[in-house]
């Protein structure tokens, strides 16, 4: 019986051997989260191209429409301050200052693959709107746009990949505003929210569920997508619960204290003062807002990641508040490693097409 797991050069299917996982851990301790500070990057891949064989990917850029909602966060945050700045900055530039990367597995009957960005290509087709993860401080790498082709062949969707702004260069919340300008752009195309599936990895889980929290508070629950897949989500900056100190030395995602100016929430969120209270917004630690009236949601996460109690936390808040909600936790996986290996991304692939085949 054939493998039904896409094969594609440069994403490895293979375990880790005990000595690669060891070393792998060893070179996730080494990483210099400073030179990101010293050196920021931008929200662009370089040209990746693909095999014809394997699918199509084409980047569209748009602006930020006139009719855009202005945010009516209404809370006196720091989160609203800078949202309305962000937004007044956007307003005035008719350029298109946003873009995102649209992925059509070679399985697929698309026609017209040439205008992958414009339109749903049938009636009432499903996509996945999909944010990239990158620690706050990449986005849309070559590896990421891999992972579009591959979501795309395993869920037979195409998938649209919003490049947001990335930090030390653009902090805490652009990101959240790019995902939701990039929303909003999408349902202007012609597709239903009831055909689209948001989808977060790591950073990007937590901007997936800051996207959901926006739109509660602008409003806007009629927009919510009809299901949310969180893959090794970060979904509380405040950096409190014990799996950080339980895993760190088992998981390859580098921790740093708190107050670290190389710390997660400290580079997303930038040197100023305000922290202690902007990463308790649910804009910036979701977990940590109300979790009522959620689409369903998947959440898959190792055992050994460091933010697995956080995941868990999340998924005992959404079942309290009265949605639905599953929860994945592979043994001794860890941020990396339980996306490795062709009977642990069969597992993976699978709950995420029986999740949105519901």
């Amino acid at each position: 019986m054939a493998d039904p797991i896409l094969r594609i050069p440069g994403v490895s299917n293979d375990e880790f051997t005990p000595e690669e996982d060891e070393y792998a851990l060893q070179m996730a301790r080494q990483i210099d989260l400073a030179a990101f500070i010293e050196q920021p990057a931008t929200n662009s891949s370089p040209a990746y191209d693909v095999p014809a064989s394997t699918g199509t990917l084409c980047v569209a850029t748009f602006a930020m429409p006139p009719d855009q909602p202005a945010y009516n966060l209404a809370d006196g945050s720091v989160a609203q301050h800078r949202l309305e700045k962000i937004y007044a900055s956007d307003s005035q530039v008719a350029e298109p200052l946003h873009s995102m990367v649209i992925a059509c597995a070679a399985s697929l009957e698309i026609p017209d693959k040439d205008r992958l960005g414009e339109s749903p290509a049938l009636a009432d087709e499903r996509i996945i709107l999909y944010v990239c993860g990158g620690g706050f401080i990449t986005c849309d790498t070559p590896p990421d746009r891999l992972m579009y082709l591959r979501l795309s062949a395993e869920l037979g969707q195409r998938v649209f990949a919003p490049r947001y702004h990335v930090a030390p260069a653009h902090r805490f919340p652009q990101p959240v505003h790019d995902v939701y300008t990039a929303y909003q752009h999408v349902l202007r195309l012609g597709f239903q929210p009831s055909n689209v599936a948001l989808m977060g990895v790591s950073a990007g889980g937590n901007i997936a569920l800051a996207l959901l929290h926006l739109l509660r508070i602008q409003d806007e629950t009629h927009l919510m997508p009809r299901a949310c897949v969180l893959l090794a989500p970060c979904p509380d900056l405040t950096m409190a619960a014990d799996s950080l100190q339980r895993n760190s030395d088992r998981c390859v995602l580098p921790t740093r204290p708190f107050d670290s100016p190389e710390s997660l929430p400290r580079l997303y969120y930038g040197p100023e003062d305000g922290i202690d209270e902007a990463v308790r917004h649910p804009l910036m630690s979701p977990a940590r807002g109300c979790l009522a009236g959620l689409p369903p949601v998947l959440a898959l996460i190792g055992s050994h990641d460091v933010f697995v109690d956080d995941a868990t936390a999340l998924f005992d808040g959404i079942v309290a508040a009265g949605g639905s909600a599953s929860l994945v936790v592979y043994p001794k996986r860890n941020h990396y490693s339980f996306l490795r290996g062709p009977a642990q991304l069969r597992d993976v692939y699978g709950r995420m097409r029986q999740f949105l085949s519901d």
